[in-house]
């Protein structure tokens, strides 16, 4: 007994360890995001060399590449990054960089004819890069406009810093004007949690289920897999299928091991308070259970009844708490009510060999990842 427990919960372990993983794959899109904007003819190595710093201290934030025509061509309404680095090498004689973080322009202008200069390329965009690193990483409840307390040791390369009404006192005089942004990074961060909120559409659920079953076997183990939807209206509905340690049975008219694996199917509600979130539910199940490696006692007739199919209606009653976004650790309590008595018999043996409950509970324990 002792062995199935440990090899079903090494099984949950696995299922949760790779729902784990697929969670950070899958939620990489709502990673914290850089865009890095300039010229086609710099872009790329800009854009490697930028990367390359920002990754050493912040692996889990996104760099991408936008050119400045596209960036100036973006609609009103795109939400924008958490930070915005524009390099504007219009003017051969004076390069400026521009840091744009929760509504706040950072600019340094690079003197000196250095558009020829590829030297000049790479230090500008290490520049840029160790300035964002610091601006990510400071504390929010202490920044305060004006220079970052975490840039303080910067004195040998300080950076000019421009308040958001003064844009127009810091863009080049040959570029064209950038048009108003929708909102600051601050506000499309609460417009992108607004539309996340942790909604998905479907999601997928592994957990370890206990359920009592028998007076000889109390308590059994098992590994539950679903599919959870939400709908409109705070509804949501669910499909899972659960295999089951197997159960062995010995007696004094024979033994034999039973193999059970159920279905179910549900709906209810989902109801969320911030990162908790609450789910009763109902619905029905179906086990399907098979004797296999059976035995008879001398005198004893062989049973004919191999396999079993049990109906039951189930209600249940979930909670979660929120990880990270899309993924959450729940916790349910269930019990399962079955239409008919399920019986296991010996040929020739008036009383059943083994007589399961007619109303079991469970307790599931898991991980359950939105995937979109």
């Amino acid at each position: 007994m002792t062995a199935l427990v440990l090899r079903a919960c090494l099984v949950v372990l696995v299922v949760l360890g790779c729902a784990a993983w697929c969670a950070r794959v899958l939620a990489s899109p709502a990673r914290p995001e850089i865009v890095v904007v300039s010229g086609a003819e710099y872009g790329a190595t800009v854009t490697q060399l930028f990367q390359a710093v920002v990754h050493a201290r912040l692996p889990e934030v996104r760099v991408r590449y936008v050119p400045e025509s596209e960036w100036q061509r973006r609609p009103a309404t795109a939400a924008a990054p958490d930070l915005v680095c524009r390099l504007d090498t219009s003017e051969a004689s004076e390069w400026r960089l521009r840091l744009e973080y929760q509504g706040t322009a950072w600019t340094r202008s690079i003197e000196g004819g250095l558009s020829r200069d590829a030297a000049a390329v790479e230090a500008a965009a290490l520049m840029a890069a160790h300035t964002s690193v610091a601006l990510l990483t400071q504390d929010a409840a202490s920044a305060v406009p004006g220079q970052p307390p975490e840039l303080e040791a910067w004195s040998a390369a300080p950076v000019e810093v421009a308040p958001a009404a003064a844009i127009d006192d810091v863009t080049p005089r040959n570029a064209r004007p950038a048009p108003p942004p929708a909102a600051t990074p601050a506000s499309a961060r609460q417009r992108r949690d607004a539309r996340h909120d942790d909604f998905w559409w479907l999601a997928l659920g592994a957990a370890y289920r206990g359920q009592t079953y028998a007076p000889d076997h109390p308590w059994s183990h098992g590994t539950r897999l679903s599919l959870l939807t939400q709908l409109p209206g705070r509804l949501c509905a669910a499909l899972g299928a659960t295999f089951v340690e197997p159960t062995h049975v010995d007696s004094e008219f024979g033994s034999f091991t039973l193999r059970r694996q159920q279905g179910e199917l549900s709906l209810g509600w989902c109801f969320r308070w911030d990162r908790w979130g609450l789910r009763p539910r109902g619905g029905l199940l179906v086990e399907v259970a098979r004797r296999t490696d059976a035995t008879a006692a001398p005198g004893v007739g062989a049973s004919t009844d191999r396999q079993q199919v049990g109906w039951a209606g189930v209600t249940a009653i979930e909670g979660r708490w929120s990880v990270v976004e899309r993924v959450h650790l729940w916790l349910g309590l269930g019990a399962a009510y079955f239409l008919e008595q399920q019986e296991f018999v010996a040929a020739g043996v008036p009383e059943p060999v083994l007589a399961p409950y007619r109303v079991r509970l469970s307790l599931d324990f898991g991980l359950e990842l939105g995937l979109f």
